[in-house]
């Protein structure tokens, strides 16, 4: 096993750096856009329109690492992302950021695609579950630890953007140098998303909740966080501190997730995390808004891997993957709409209403969560396994621990006979 996480070294070294870029881009723009006389609707448009090329990216790169490999794709998205970022300092034109923002979201969901496909084709199946675990330490760890790159300088200074820019670029170096061989890109079985939808629809509205509240998040706390801190140490250490929840509350929340009802518990997690939100309209001492934020990162950031879990025992194997991707762009679409609707939200009453819009968001779909439940019976002990899970591509689907390759491969396999076979056949077997 020390063998083969050296050989995977090259990989997540490159995913550290770029987390680290991207997470402290990410802060800085909307402070950097608040600092410009943005207004928090506009901001929002901005992380929106991240999301919305993250969506569009998700569509381009399978083409693109088809046609060119995993490394020279990963080369092309790396220093694309690192040029968008200092291209922010050459004007400070909203437009013409808001079309950065979706060539950076591009460009970034290009590098999830080549680091996930990899470890998928490279993992074998035994050492999966440490494999998976070890990369979503690495890359929620990442991110939190960009945060206090924040106090380094100002938002509109120089230093930053240089620090992402470099960071990104820096990325390129491990895997550009990595011995390990490109896999072969799978094709993904199609599958109706609307089957999927009714299939798990409470897996769908969970994951719609969990992107337009961390889509705001992302996009708009940092903002938040200005309204009572000056200082940009105490905006960091907001951030740090929720992600750092959402690392902590994976453990004991997958340990539930494995003893009762799924549905049930995506409720009473909904339901404990919404006196946060009002609580922190009062809230600004460290001792106590801290706390507050670990306990609300623990919660939120659990509801996606919960839905996914959720979904995974209501499709066959052959669904797993076509049914996560949907549930993914659920997700995206939610993550794009967030951040505008809580910037409204924001520019309507004030930056610090911005919990509130979670605990408001959060509140709907645990009413919602409450009727389906009502109607429908208890259902059987969970039969897949529960992993936390990374909101990038339908590749990071395919690296948790209970799909292996060699059953990815045999399925799709039948699923080639069976487009290959005669229609009439195939609607009347023998």
């Amino acid at each position: 096993m020390a063998a083969r996480l050296r050989a995977l070294l090259a990989l997540f070294s490159g995913m550290a750096l770029l987390l680290l870029g991207n997470g402290l881009l990410n802060s800085l723009l909307p402070l950097a856009a608040e600092a410009n006389n943005l207004g928090p609707e506009r901001i929002g448009w901005l992380s929106s329109a991240y999301f919305l090329g993250f969506l569009m990216g998700i569509w381009l790169v399978v083409p693109i690492i088809r046609r060119v490999g995993h490394i020279r794709t990963y080369t092309l998205a790396a220093s694309t992302a690192a040029s968008v970022v200092l291209l922010h300092l050459l004007f400070d034109n909203y437009i013409f950021w808001l079309v950065l923002r979706v060539f950076y979201g591009a460009a970034l969901v290009s590098v999830y695609a080549v680091i996930e496909s990899w470890l998928n084709a490279t993992v074998q199946q035994e050492h999966r579950s440490r494999v998976f675990s070890l990369y979503m330490v690495i890359s929620l760890g990442a991110v939190a630890l960009a945060q206090p790159m924040l106090t380094l300088d100002q938002p509109l200074a120089f230093t930053l953007y240089a620090l992402c820019a470099l960071l990104v670029s820096m990325a390129m170096v491990p895997v550009s140098l990595t011995r390990l061989s490109q896999p072969e890109m799978l094709s993904t079985p199609d599958m109706n998303p609307k089957l999927i939808v009714a299939r798990a629809p409470l897996a769908a509205l969970v994951c719609l909740a969990s992107g337009l509240v961390l889509g705001a998040f992302y996009g708009l706390m940092p903002l938040y966080a200005s309204g009572f801190a000056s200082d940009s140490r105490t905006i960091a250490a907001v951030m740090s501190f929720t992600i750092l929840g959402g690392i902590m509350g994976q453990l004991p929340i997958g340990i539930l997730a494995e003893r009762f009802d799924r549905r049930r518990l995506m409720l009473g997690i909904s339901l404990a995390s919404l006196p946060v939100g009002p609580l922190l309209l009062f809230v600004s001492h460290p001792w106590l808004l801290y706390p507050l934020l670990v306990y609300w990162g623990a919660l939120v950031f659990a509801l996606y891997p919960l839905a996914i879990a959720h979904m995974v025992d209501r499709v066959d194997n052959i669904e797993v993957i076509p049914a996560s991707t949907t549930l993914l762009l659920v997700y995206g679409l939610g993550a794009a709409l967030g951040p505008i609707l809580a910037g409204q939200f924001m520019a309507l009453l004030s930056n610090q209403w911005l919990p509130f819009f979670f605990s408001l968001t959060i509140g709907l779909a645990a009413l919602v969560l409450y009727l389906a439940l009502q109607s429908k019976p208890k259902e059987q002990m969970p039969s897949s396994q529960y992993a936390p899970m990374m909101r990038t591509t339908p590749q990071s689907m395919e690296l948790m621990p209970n799909i292996s390759n060699e059953d990815y491969e045999q399925l799709q396999e039948e699923l080639e006979q069976v487009a290959d076979m005669d229609p009439e056949s195939a609607a009347h077997p023998s």
